[in-house]
This record gives structure tokens, sequence and C-alpha cells, in this order.
């Protein structure tokens, strides 16, 4: 179903490497996509998200696959998420292109 998700600034919501189970659309407030980059020792942000942004398809699409990523809140923030079973129902309602967001996302995340 449809569940909203509450962070106080600088809460974790998934870490990279956990199983991911739910989609999640940015409702308000503002968060971070980060990965440990293991040869520099630290945490590199990817992407920086806000008000309708949304993330987390990666795991409900690719079977068995973890977070590929750490998602934290950079403020108070209220997000929507969809189980794996309402976001498959939703793509095929609504004819979604997943492959062709994802791509998009990818795209714009790597090109800074």
């Amino acid at each position: 179903g449809l569940h909203f998700h509450s962070l106080k600034k600088d809460e974790v919501l998934f870490y990279e490497g956990e199983p991911g189970r739910d989609f999640f659309i940015v409702y308000a407030g503002t968060l971070v996509i980060s990965q440990y980059d293991i040869q520099n020792g630290r945490e590199v942000i990817l992407k920086k998200l806000k008000k309708d942004d949304n993330f987390g398809e990666i795991a409900l699409l690719v079977p068995g696959m973890p977070r590929t990523a750490t998602v934290k809140a950079t403020d108070d923030a209220l997000l929507l998420s969809l189980d794996e079973d309402t976001f498959k129902s939703f793509m095929r309602l609504t004819q979604l292109d997943v492959n062709r967001i994802m791509k998009q996302d990818m795209m714009s995340t790597f090109e800074k």
C-alpha cells in the first residue's frame, strides 16, 4: 500500500546494502543519496533530493538487489512510500516507462 514516513534532520532512511522493499517519493524536506567510497574511505554524495523527487526503484525492479546507496535527511522530511506490489500495479496502470526514468536519473547523477 501507500505509507507515510517522517524523518528528522540527519536521520537515515536506509543504508547501502540493506534489502529494499519500497519506492519513495519526497513530499517535503530534503535528503541526500550517498555511497561509501572504499578507496578514499569516505561518503560521496551522489544526488540531492527535494519535493517531488523519487528513489528506491532499483531494489524493486531487480530481484534480490540490495539498496545501492544510503539515503539521509538533510532537513526534516516527509516521504510517501509504495511497497513492491503497489509500485508494480502503479507501473502497469500508468504504463510508466521506468527504464527511461532510471536512465535519466543515472545520467543526471553522474553528470555532476
